[in-house]
């Protein structure tokens, strides 16, 4: 970084080294190729290619550290030069379901720096943080990359992620929503993920009764205001309705 004439050799050489069978070697050339591109712009554009390969290496790589330098590189480069933010997007969603526990983490970091660098990203990102969310090794960096993204982006995100789960939030999940707690009412969150319970005939069954504690969970219902816990309750009630399901016989939807 002192003499940047030296960037360009140096650039050859690391980008040999970050495609060796050694993940050692790999890790490192990732990690410097990173400063690099940091130090001169103008070399991102050349350094995209060997760094998308090096992330997806799994040579001898069983823990992902020598991926997961890749994948901080790959977001270094995309603060260098933000049009390549997208080109690294595709490899950085993969990332975020590999089996190995250190790239999921890496992963996550670099999604939430990515959408600082383009918020158009944003809609692609967050349904993959949210489902993330569920695992237990990655959530507190979620709850930290959630936090690039604005509230409102967030919120849509979520109710469209309970949407189409149709499913109840995982303790990590509330408590993602407990550190918006501040900027967003739980009531509000949570009325459109209760709504799309109550319209999901699979979860309501033959003699099944719906409450408010079985609709949302019982760890958010245990965080919520008192008038929020009313105002759900009251909600479940308006919408209590007879549900006819395949076999012709009659599901009544009730509420305690």
């Amino acid at each position: 970084q002192a003499d940047k004439s030296l960037a360009p050799k140096a650039l050859d050489v690391l980008l040999k080294a970050v495609g060796d069978e050694h993940k050692d070697v790999r890790k490192a050339a990732a990690w410097a190729l990173g400063q690099l591109t940091q130090a001169d712009k103008s070399l991102a554009p050349k350094t995209l290619e060997p760094l998308l390969k090096a992330a997806g290496d799994s040579r001898n790589d069983r823990f992902g550290r020598a991926r997961s330098a890749a994948l901080h590189a790959l977001v270094e480069l995309a603060k260098a030069e933000s049009r390549l933010a997208p080109k690294a997007l595709e490899r950085l969603l993969k990332a975020a379901r590999d089996a190995a526990e250190w790239v999921r983490k890496e992963a996550i970091r670099a999604l939430g720096q990515l959408v600082s660098v383009d918020a158009s990203l944003n809609s692609c990102i967050l349904p993959v943080l949210l489902n993330a969310a569920r695992d237990d090794q990655t959530y507190p960096e979620t709850i930290r990359a959630l936090k690039h993204c604005t509230t409102q982006q967030f919120v849509i995100s979520y109710c469209q992620f309970v949407a189409m789960r149709a499913c109840l939030p995982s303790d990590n999940i509330w408590k993602i929503i407990d550190a918006y707690r501040d900027e967003i009412p739980l009531h509000e969150l949570l009325l459109p993920h209760l709504l799309s319970r109550l319209y999901t005939q699979s979860l309501v069954l033959e003699g099944t009764q719906l409450t408010l504690y079985q609709a949302v969970g019982e760890p958010l219902v245990w965080h919520m205001e008192e008038q929020a816990v009313a105002l759900l309750q009251a909600t479940l009630r308006r919408h209590q309705k007879t549900l006819v399901s395949n076999n012709g016989q009659k599901d009544v939807l009730t509420v305690d």
